[in-house]
């Protein structure tokens, strides 16, 4: 009999060593299955945080597109086009019509020409020296 109990034994072990196996197995099958789940539920949180940055920015450009579309339809801007484009006047006014100033943006140019060629080339140091020192020449350095 003592040979029986041992087999009875080692099955017993075995079967309990299956058994634990078995859960084992299950115990990471499930890990696996809410770790899928969880990556799964962040991604989809992103995607829903990206759309409502998306519907946010939307939201956006249709307010400013409705601001245009009250700002087209209003008599304000009907009446600038009307002057800018057909050349229109309210009763009353008087147009004034000036020519464009051409001289005075070629004086501009030979201005800031000039001044761009009289800049004073004297290194930085060299006007330091002179401000302190006034008169006295500083020896030639290269640098």
């Amino acid at each position: 009999m003592d040979g029986e109990t041992k087999i009875k034994r080692s099955g017993k072990k075995l079967g309990l060593f299956a058994y634990n196996i078995l859960i084992l197995a299950l115990v990471i099958y499930s890990g696996f299955i809410v770790y899928r789940q969880i990556k799964l539920n962040y991604q989809t949180n992103l995607k829903i945080d990206d759309f409502k940055g998306e519907i946010e920015s939307t939201n956006i450009q249709n307010k400013n597109l409705n601001n245009l579309l009250v700002y087209y339809q209003s008599n304000t801007y009907k009446e600038l086009e009307a002057r800018k484009r057909l050349g229109m006047k309210k009763a009353g006014e008087t147009i004034v019509i000036a020519p464009e100033n051409t001289d005075k943006a070629e004086e501009v140019q030979e201005e800031q020409s000039i001044q761009n060629s009289a800049k004073d080339t004297t290194p930085n140091y060299q006007k330091w020296f002179n401000l302190i020192f006034q008169d006295v020449e500083l020896p030639n350095f290269k640098i």
